[in-house]
């Protein structure tokens, strides 16, 4: 169902009969220090440790106008390590250079965190928000329900957050970020 991953040894991702949160199997992502799978060719900089999956733009959407929902479970092992960093979790990039719209990240292994990159050209972005927040918890399972109108008018485009089936309130006090 991917279009494609990136990880520096096949036991990086794996599907796994334990942890499951639902059926029979799961997928592990394991990111270790120095896990760089991607470098620039002529620097040899490292774009970062990782361990992840990717979709084609028809398989997550984030065409002008399209509503989508994204729902999965998620659980921070209890090895997950506390750091002065962060760690993406999920994203959804845009066909444009710059950091993705909307991702949830790992800020400084204690918190997961909703950060939104608004744009207003293609390769300029306004800077990131922050506008959700919530403590992990290493060990338990997170149903994550992500529900997003796409756009590049901030008032069309919208995002709504469930989290264990509750709705949540952004740092607008709203269950409905723009």
């Amino acid at each position: 169902q991917w279009s494609g991953s990136q990880k520096v040894a096949v036991d990086r991702i794996r599907v796994v009969t334990n942890p499951v949160r639902q059926g029979k199997y799961a997928a592990r992502y394991e990111v270790r220090s120095g896990d760089c799978s991607i470098r620039n060719p002529a620097t040899g900089q490292c774009y970062g440790d990782r361990a992840e999956v990717q979709a084609g733009i028809s398989n997550s959407g984030g065409s002008e106008g399209q509503d989508r929902t994204y729902q999965w479970s998620t659980m921070f092992d209890q090895s997950f390590p506390y750091s002065n960093s962060w760690s993406v979790v999920s994203q959804w990039h845009c066909n444009c250079d710059g950091p993705p719209p909307v991702s949830f990240n790992a800020q400084s292994g204690d918190k997961l965190q909703l950060q939104i990159n608004r744009y207003n050209s293609p390769s300029s972005a306004l800077g990131p928000a922050f506008p959700w927040s919530m403590q992990i918890k290493r060990g338990e399972w997170i149903d994550i329900k992500l529900r997003v109108k796409w756009s590049g008018s901030d008032s069309t485009g919208t995002i709504q957050l469930w989290i264990n089936g509750q709705p949540q309130t952004f740092s607008n006090g709203t269950t409905t970020y723009r």
